[in-house]
């Protein structure tokens, strides 16, 4: 089983470490992006192949079809038995199913993205900033501690959507401020909201790609409105 409790993350803090081998042959690999901890979770392909046994739809040629929470609604509609012997049906269990749709993803996003650490980083801090701004409105609530654990399989899932479009899109960043405009928009799905907890909830939030800043906040903006 997988455990981690991801805090608010700032890009800087994030440092890249070597994937360690071991006796087993690596097939799948996730690392949570820890400033503290940079800890890695391995995953071998016979386990994988295990899973896959038991839940045929935790595959490539599906994960590439279905966004995370498709992908976990129709496990649910077809295999529900299968997914509660292997423990996914809890809210823990479901957190780690994101995960592993993550390591499947991922093995493709990095064999076709150049790069892609530096964009899952930047990425992530963006999904990160956008559940810790409605955690921060909503004054708490377990919902988004689930979420941020679940915030991998939604990353892996943009990065690959972003490489079939080959991160092409209209420019919609206005004046560079993407950080800005993030926050704005998750704050225009809320009422009542104080100047404070605006403040609050946007300190420390910034982000430095200018590259690919339009992209960015595309997925930033599709994030936040899963929370409408």
């Amino acid at each position: 089983m997988l455990f981690v409790i991801i805090l608010s993350i700032s890009c800087n803090q994030i440092k890249e470490k070597p994937l360690k081998s071991n006796e087993d042959t690596i097939g799948y690999f996730f690392r949570y992006y820890d400033s503290d901890t940079d800890q890695i979770i391995k995953l071998s392909e016979k386990h994988m192949q295990e899973l896959q046994n038991a839940i045929p739809y935790l595959t490539f040629d599906s994960c590439k079809v279905y966004n995370p929470d498709s992908l976990y609604a129709l496990c649910l509609l077809r295999c529900e038995e299968q997914l509660d012997i292997k423990g996914f049906t809890s809210e823990v269990g479901q957190d780690e199913f994101y995960k592993i749709y993550s390591m499947i993803l991922r093995k493709e996003v990095d064999k076709n993205l150049v790069n892609s650490d530096t964009l899952r980083i930047a990425l992530q801090y963006i999904l990160n900033s956008v559940n810790s701004i409605f955690q921060c409105v909503s004054q708490g609530g377990t919902m988004y501690f689930h979420m941020s654990e679940r915030i991998y399989g939604y990353t892996e899932w943009y990065l690959l959507t972003g490489i079939n479009d080959s991160f092409k899109n209209q420019n919609i960043v206005k004046d560079g401020k993407i950080e800005k405009q993030i926050a704005e928009i998750c704050f225009s799905y809320e009422e009542n909201i104080s100047k404070e907890q605006v403040n609050l909830c946007i300190h420390n939030f910034s982000v430095s790609n200018d590259k690919f800043k339009n992209w960015l906040l595309r997925c930033g903006i599709a994030f936040a409105e899963r929370y409408k």
